[in-house]
């Protein structure tokens, strides 16, 4: 038996080693434990097994216990046995061996229930006996295995289950199950309390460990102020690595602040709305805000790793002199917060004097500007804000890289070679090419809507393959002596730092492209975009039904109004968002809400237009449609239906129904078949193709629908008969005929309140989706495309300098991280005898490098995707070459600066490398 120790709150008051064991190995329990407890309550829920009559004789019923006193009163077995169990008279000489194989059971079944109670038992007198559970659990075996073996005569096969009936028979397998559980809950309350006993004692150890220490680093005094002057010396003399540092939060934080200023300032000016809708300003300040962050978090990142190595290399002196570690921490931390303090005060200071200027300009550029005052608190809040999280998640993440580099033997790091690549190398070009052509073939969908996400799978996938490639001809060429030797020199850099070299090209290829293609297309697009007065060839546009037509006599008597009357349908698609569907079975409440019309009417509104007409090859079942997108060229291409991202959209006619069954889906939603489709307002582009977009149906298609609202039901989609048709119960009339209404201007504040009254009345309509509308007005249309787009050049302008401002500090801190090593490399081929021509030469290559190859590679790149978005977004001649014009500008703009900084940097380089003779500058 053994002994198990425990407390209530599983603390321990008395020391663990003076629970002194007993000679069965086990513990000392102490009642009310929660172990005993435990051990109580399982043992009790087994009685209720145990004591279970389950013994169903002829005449009686019995528990275990019930049967051997029967057993005994009767003088044996076998009488008991033929007297309940009349079939087993049929075994004939076996009766008697069947009679004592069943009692045998019973007594192992009671010995079983007799072994619990005694351990419950023990539990109370605060002791364990283990061996009672384990006696149980053997004794259960022997049942399972006794009761499947049956007793019959010779030639004669009688089961036992035949002879006991079910229950007596199937009873004795659940031994093992309810001993099993008893033995596993009183090995798992050992193991408890022996974890237990020791998380305590590794407690104590750890509070004994921890008070000793304090004891010991105890300092009641002040450090004194030689030891704060060896702080600031040590800072001072890595003041220029800082510095880098400091320019790396300027600029995230001057970015984020002028961001923040911008959307306040034209906060006011947006329109209905708030500006949610295709680039209103909450969608051009989220991008913004995105890609501030994330390119500020990667700049922070990189400066502040150059700074903890290069610190390093300093601090090894200091904590040889003794400095506490947490003296040490503090004096770190404090250094990277008095860095990020006067950051962001400069960068606020520099953001409030541009954002006066700009406040002025846009006033003095655009007379309708509502001035929004001085920067705000909301201005200076949230930029701190968000710059802080940037800042502490780069701090923490460098905290972690810091552990891998921390403990490295950088002598030993400065001499180890960078292997090529492994003999993998041509699966990694084959399969990064497989992936790359996915990644072009899906970018040049329309139903993938220019996701980012595709342009960095195809820049990772060119990456993989440019490093396999060139490891590879590194690899060749190496075999090759006679080429080889004489090249060495020049590609020593590449073989000795290949994995390094490689990760900055690829850093810096990644930045060229964002710069060339992603914000270029956003920033250009802008500026070559039709003017908002063409997007809105009407005044005003509704989407009335058969109710409303006392509205527009008023218009046409009150207002003098030029009235346009089209039949026209809802077409609506399962998906607007750019949300993946988590689960198809969810019906998708921002259903796309678009103008179904026919193909008559689409001719009309294009000569009204004063376009020619296509030539559409439409069906009469409504299956084959062209779609007409009513946006600008700054607005990206977005499919007509998001739902499983299907090249087949799913369009219904009718309103959305958020009642459909999803098993019939394809009913009410029938996948339609572009046959072609075309970029052009013709209504007007008031949702900049997310909605309100032209789907045109043949004649005949369209004449069998235009009336389908009486026989539909307004939530689920399914056919309704006459007499369930209830108006705004069952059925609702959607908008059947397009208006389009010209009004002179004296008259245009009358037709606002008309409108007003038009859209009261149709608040089911717009109950759907917040950004559908029943009628919509050209002028704030207007007036709000303007200023996003004004906003979206500002925008972008500002990410593409910040872009060219990583790629300048990216370049810089390259160079000066690998000055050390270039200094003794370069000392060491003047020792050998290489001129000082040829060495120039050789650091020119080393930096030319990093500027020339990701540029090349993101040159072609960027060409290629922007070709593919002139495609999606139906760019015509004109558009491609005004796109041109500004593309040529901005991007040898771009590479002329990157050319001037190479140019500064080799002659730095230069300068630094070539001042140097055996370890001193020249005189």
């Amino acid at each position: 038996m053994g002994r198990l120790y425990f407390d209530t709150d599983h603390e321990y008051e008395a020391d663990p080693e003076k629970c002194g064991t007993g000679s069965g190995g086990g513990f000392i329990m102490k009642r009310g434990s929660k172990g005993s407890i435990v051990i109580i309550m399982t043992g009790l829920l087994t009685q209720i097994y145990y004591c279970y009559p389950w013994i169903r004789g002829g005449e009686h019923t019995y528990t275990g216990l019930t049967w051997l006193m029967a057993v005994f009163r009767e003088g044996g077995a076998a009488e008991l046995v033929a007297r309940e169990f009349p079939l087993s008279q049929e075994l004939g000489g076996n009766a008697g061996a069947f009679a004592l194989q069943f009692t045998g059971i019973v007594l192992a079944v009671t010995i079983a229930q007799l072994l619990t109670v005694a351990t419950i038992l023990a539990v109370f007198s605060g002791r364990l006996f283990k061996l009672g559970s384990t006696i149980a659990l053997v004794l259960g075996g022997a049942c399972c295995m006794i009761i499947a073996n049956p007793v019959a005569p010779d030639g004669v096969f009688i089961g036992n289950r035949e002879i006991l009936s079910d229950l007596p028979y199937i009873y004795p397998y659940f031994l093992v199950v309810a001993a099993g559980i008893f033995f596993l809950v009183l090995r798992a309350v050992e193991a408890w309390d022996e974890g237990t006993r020791r998380m305590h004692k590794d407690r104590e150890e750890r509070k004994a460990y921890r008070q000793e220490r304090r004891r010991r680093l105890y300092f009641p005094g002040r450090y004194s102020r030689l030891y704060y002057q060896i702080l600031w010396k040590d800072l001072k003399y890595r003041f220029k690595d800082m510095m880098f540092l400091f320019l790396s939060v300027w600029l995230s934080g001057l970015f984020l602040f002028l961001g923040f200023g911008i959307y306040q300032m034209f906060s006011g000016n947006h329109g209905e709305d708030g500006g949610l809708l295709g680039l209103g300003l909450v969608e051009i300040m989220r991008d913004f805000l995105v890609a501030i962050a994330f390119l500020g978090l990667f700049l922070i990142i990189a400066a502040l790793s150059f700074y903890q190595k290069r610190k390093l290399a300093g601090s090894g002196l200091i904590k040889t002199l003794g400095i506490r570690k947490r003296a040490f921490f503090w004096s770190s931390l404090g250094e990277l917060l008095g860095c990020f303090a006067a950051a962001y005060l400069c960068a606020a200071m520099v953001g409030t004097v541009l954002l006066f200027f700009l406040r002025n300009g846009f006033a003095a550029w655009m007379p309708e500007y509502e001035n929004a005052g001085f920067v705000s608190f909301f201005v200076a809040g949230w930029s701190l804000v968000v710059l802080a999280l940037v800042c502490f998640v780069a701090y923490l993440t460098c905290m972690e890289l810091g552990k891998g580099y921390g403990s490295t033997d950088t002598r030993g790091a400065a001499v180890r070679w960078e292997k090529p690549v492994g003999r993998s190398a041509w699966v990694t070009v084959l399969i990064s090419v497989a992936a790359g052509a996915a990644c072009f073939a899906f970018y040049g969908q329309r139903r993938m809507g220019e996701k980012l996400l595709l342009v960095c799978g195809i820049l990772l996938c060119v990456m993989l393959m440019i490093r396999s490639l060139w490891g590879i001809w590194l690899r060749m060429r190496q075999k090759r002596q006679e080429a080889f030797l004489p090249k060495l020199t020049k590609e020593f850099r590449i073989r000795c730092r290949f994995r390094t070299m490689i990760r900055y090209v690829s850093m810096l290829m990644f930045l060229n492209v964002f710069v060339m293609m992603v914000f270029s297309v956003k920033f250009i697009s802008s500026q070559i975009a039709d003017e908002p007065e063409a997007l809105y060839p009407y005044d005003y546009v509704f989407l009335a039904n058969s109710q409303d037509e006392a509205y527009f006599e008023a218009l046409q008597q009150e207002c003098e109004a030029e009235v346009l009357s089209f039949p026209m349908v809802r077409a609506t698609t399962l998906d607007a968002t750019e949300q993946p569907e988590e689960d198809y079975r969810v019906i998708v409440v921002q259903q796309g809400q678009n103008i179904g019309i026919s193909e008559s009417t689409y001719r009309e509104l294009k000569k009204l237009a004063g376009e020619k007409p296509r030539d559409l090859i439409l069906d009469e079942a409504g299956e084959k449609i062209h779609v007409v997108y009513q946006q600008d060229q700054a607005s990206k291409a977005r499919p007509l239906d998001w739902y499983l991202c299907s090249s087949r959209p799913y369009v219904h006619i009718g309103q959305a129904l958020m009642g459909h069954n999803y098993i019939t889906r394809e009913q009410t939603y029938p996948p339609r078949e572009i046959v072609s489709e075309e970029r052009e307002a013709l209504t007007g582009a008031y949702r900049q193709g997310r909605y309100e977009n032209l789907i045109v149906f043949s004649d005949t298609y369209f004449e069998s629908v235009k009336d389908c609202w009486k026989t539909t039901d307004l939530l689920t989609g399914e056919p309704v008969s006459e007499e369930e048709a209830v108006p705004d119960v069952t059925i609702h009339e959607w908008p059947t005929r397009l208006k389009l209404v010209n009004v002179p201007e004296k008259y245009q504040e009358r037709a606002d309140e008309i409108l007003d009254e038009f859209r009261k009345s149709h608040a089911f309509d717009e109950a759907f989706d917040p950004l559908v509308k029943s009628a919509y007005i050209s002028a704030d249309a207007r007036h709000q495309r303007e200023t996003e787009r004004q906003m979206e050049t500002i925008v972008n302008g500002i990410v593409l300098l910040m872009l060219l401002a990583v790629e300048i500090f990216l370049l810089r801190m390259k160079m000066k991280m690998d000055l050390p090593e270039l200094r003794r490399d370069y000392r060491f081929f003047a020792v050998f005898g290489m001129s000082s021509a040829e060495r120039i030469r050789l650091m020119k290559r080393e930096v030319s490098r990093y500027v020339w190859v990701p540029l090349i590679l993101a040159g072609v790149i960027s060409l290629v995707l922007t070709g593919i978005v002139f495609g999606l977004r139906m760019y015509e001649i004109k558009d491609v070459q005004n796109y041109l014009k500004y593309g040529i500008l901005l991007w040898g703009g771009y590479i002329l600066v990157q050319a001037v900084n190479l140019k500064l940097m080799q002659r730095s380089l230069v300068r630094d490398l070539e001042g140097t003779k055996t370890g001193r500058n020249k005189k």
